[in-house]
């Protein structure tokens, strides 16, 4: 398995004031391929990030990670997406 990254974000958007050193998982919101979906902190910021297997991307992989994308602002936050070259 590997990490896929869909964008970065504020921690305070899932976690208020409180800071996390630690990954956590997003809930309710699956990635990639029905993964579950994870923040991976670094200070005040986290990466958002799901398993995966590269042989699995395809087209609907596009369209689960714009749909990631665009649930995270949701949360009361901005996201900066990461853009792959999946096909």
């Amino acid at each position: 398995m590997s990490w896929y990254a869909y964008c970065i974000t504020e921690q305070k958007a899932f976690l208020g004031s409180v800071r996390s050193r630690r990954p956590f998982p997003i809930e309710q919101l699956s990635g990639v391929n029905g993964s579950q979906v994870f923040a991976y902190p670094s200070g005040e910021l986290a990466v958002i990030v799901s398993e995966y297997s590269p042989g699995d991307l395809d087209q609907q992989a596009v369209i689960e990670h714009a749909r990631v994308v665009r649930v995270l602002p949701q949360h009361d936050g901005a996201a900066v997406p990461f853009w792959h070259s999946l096909l």
